[in-house]
């Protein structure tokens, strides 16, 4: 006969297999509030310096991402996202073009604002979603190399 036992006290089930009164335990771990890493592509790092906009600025519009607020889906893991500028809001604020994988990792391409241009080419969003499959792809070590050569700034 196999008695099933749901339990947080892993000590306490094991306590009670080495005693002989269950066969078997099995422990189902439930991982919660994965921090997805956010990054900027080193062109968006200096642009974004240069204009003052701030790294909270950054994770605020991927929380919004999160939760399905976004102008443009472009496919391959690309999104189009406004973020406010000082003293202006959205409407006269800043684009942004983002490689985004929900729970994992999202990297800042490109970044202009409204007044400057009103959309990216076609030739140069084909470029962009080919980096973001890359770079939404790449392994941890891969990624971490990237960081350490200055290819990519972790927000923080």
């Amino acid at each position: 006969m196999i008695a099933v036992y749901i339990h947080n006290d892993i000590a306490q089930l094991k306590t009670k297999l080495l005693a002989g009164k269950i066969d078997h335990y099995v422990v189902h771990l439930r991982i919660e509030g994965l921090k997805m890493r956010i990054f900027k592509y080193r062109a968006f790092h200096q642009w974004a310096k240069s204009e003052g906009l701030s790294d909270s600025a950054l994770k605020d519009a991927i929380n919004e991402i999160k939760q399905g607020l976004f102008d443009a889906n472009l496919g391959g893991g690309l999104y189009k996202k406004r973020i406010a500028r000082k003293g202006r809001g959205k409407s006269g604020g800043y684009r942004t073009i983002i490689a985004f994988k929900k729970n994992n990792r999202s990297i800042f391409m490109y970044g202009y604002a409204k007044n400057e241009r009103d959309n990216i080419s076609d030739k140069e969003e084909l470029i962009y979603k080919k980096l973001a499959g890359y770079y939404l792809e790449i392994t941890e070590s891969k990624l971490n190399l990237l960081i350490k050569n200055g290819e990519l700034f972790e927000v923080t």
